[in-house]
């Protein structure tokens, strides 16, 4: 009889220790950060020093950093990495906001759902911005409109 009591505990140990052991394995989860703002808007001059409220569009984000490249004859371009992308939907006067996990990472309009002066919906008339997100803080950051 102590011989079967002996391998019924054993067997209990072997099973807690397994149940312990799968809780060490899985990695702890990510913290993340956030990343707020605008679709500045396409307006040329504004009328008054009043702050329009932010265009309407989809703002992408996507992990990597903002490089130049050298375009003929004497000009340069900003390239934005490629790879998956998250994106958000912007309406007129809102903000976009991501959370992500830290690292670098570029922000672009890549729809406009608003007419600018030259009756284009084109965005191109955007720059790009690239960001730092770092774990458990928050950045502000609005994306320019390069209408002049």
């Amino acid at each position: 009889m102590p011989h079967r009591l002996m391998g019924a505990t054993t067997a209990v140990t072997t099973a807690m220790i397994a149940v312990l052991l799968c809780g060490c394995v899985s990695a702890p989860p990510v913290a993340r950060g956030v990343v707020t703002g605008g679709i500045e808007p396409c307006v040329g001059l504004p009328a008054s020093s009043k702050p329009l409220p932010f265009a309407p569009g989809v703002v992408a984000a996507v992990r990597g950093r903002l490089t130049s490249k050298y375009v003929p004859p004497g000009h340069t371009v900003e390239v934005v990495p490629k790879g998956p992308t998250v994106r958000a939907h912007v309406r007129a006067g809102g903000r976009y906001r991501f959370v992500l996990a830290p690292g670098d990472y570029v922000l672009q309009v890549i729809k406009v759902l608003q007419v600018i002066k030259s009756g284009s919906t084109s965005a191109s008339a955007w720059a790009p911005v690239g960001v730092a997100i770092r774990q458990g803080s928050t950045v502000r950051a609005n994306i320019p409109s390069l209408c002049q």
